[in-house]
């Protein structure tokens, strides 16, 4: 979990369907419901997630592999 500049609240987690996890991703700011970001979706498990100047960063471990994916500030 990480607060970006505008103060919102970004969190990623394990959603465990089966076999391998899909990690999911949200936003929430303020008083309001957060709101699940579309990141495609991968499989893997441990997401961590921060909201360094104008990105969100979320990676996961896949296997013995660490992924990243990086989303623009228009994705927010």
């Amino acid at each position: 979990m990480d607060a970006d500049e505008q103060d919102a609240v970004w969190v990623a987690w394990e959603d465990p369907e089966g076999a391998v996890s899909t990690l999911r991703l949200a936003r929430a700011k303020g008083e309001g419901e957060p709101r699940t970001v579309d990141v495609g979706a991968p499989m893997g498990r441990l997401p961590s997630v921060t909201a360094p100047a104008n990105r969100i960063v979320l990676a996961w471990l896949d296997g013995q592999r660490i992924r990243v994916m990086r989303a623009a500030d228009a994705d927010r």
